[in-house]
């Protein structure tokens, strides 16, 4: 590899900013809470049990996982898999508060056709991004494409920002339809990441993990099997 392309490439790396121990702890024990949380309360939704036992039962979860030590689900999960995304932390607490407000959070909601296409949009582009950085793992790519160490430099976040404020302006309704849209939890997100850098201080594991890139999979095998179905139009 070229000795300029190599400096260009650790220089990418470069972090201006990690979030220390404390924070970090701090960080996996919150977005563990807020995932486990939205988990029971979905779970709670599904088999119909009442508003007083599911509030009791998700407040227990938040509670369990915000201990400290062995005691806690988060000291095994985080063993395990170390913290959730903010993307998928912010999708539990939007689900919480959709609890919150008495929706039946297992209940099929209506979503708007431009809404749906972004949706899947930006679900395609998470299922991409995993399979890339789960390649770097594995050292499957060429040199000189350190794709995780990127997600430490501040061209990363920019180069995450440009699409976005691409799509954001071509959102129907102005603001409020971007609010409805997949986009605005992934813009509270990056803006989570500018400030915190949790969980870990690497861009690419504020906006994927695990769990989320397993569920992004099923989402969108669901959408292609009801499309082969042909129980209605899905555009792309």
């Amino acid at each position: 590899m070229p000795p300029v392309w190599s400096d260009f490439a650790a220089a990418l790396a470069q972090s201006p900013w990690l979030p220390g121990s404390t924070s970090q702890l701090v960080a996996r024990h919150v977005l563990w809470a807020l995932v486990l949380g939205a988990g029971v309360q979905w779970f709670t939704a599904r088999i119909r049990l009442g508003p007083a036992l599911r509030r009791a039962g998700v407040l227990l979860v938040l509670l369990w996982a915000l201990l400290p030590g062995a005691w806690s689900p988060t000291f095994w999960l985080g063993m395990a898999f170390q913290a959730p995304s903010l993307l998928s932390a912010g999708l539990g607490l939007g689900l919480l508060w959709r609890g919150r407000l008495g929706l039946q959070s297992g209940a099929a909601q209506p979503v708007p056709t431009a809404a749906a296409v972004l949706g899947r949009r930006l679900a395609l582009a998470g299922v991409l991004l995993g399979w890339l950085l789960l390649l770097d793992m594995l050292a499957l790519l060429p040199d000189g494409l350190p794709v995780y160490r990127w997600g430490f430099g501040t061209p990363a976040l920019l180069l995450v920002l440009l699409p976005c404020a691409g799509l954001a302006r071509r959102a129907p309704g102005g603001a409020e339809g971007l609010a409805a849209t997949p986009l605005s939890w992934v813009v509270l997100a990056l803006v989570a990441y500018t400030v915190l850098r949790w969980p870990t201080g690497n861009l690419w594991d504020a906006l994927l993990d695990p769990l989320l890139w397993l569920a992004l999979h099923v989402g969108l095998l669901r959408t292609a099997l009801r499309r082969w179905r042909g129980r209605g139009a899905y555009p792309v």
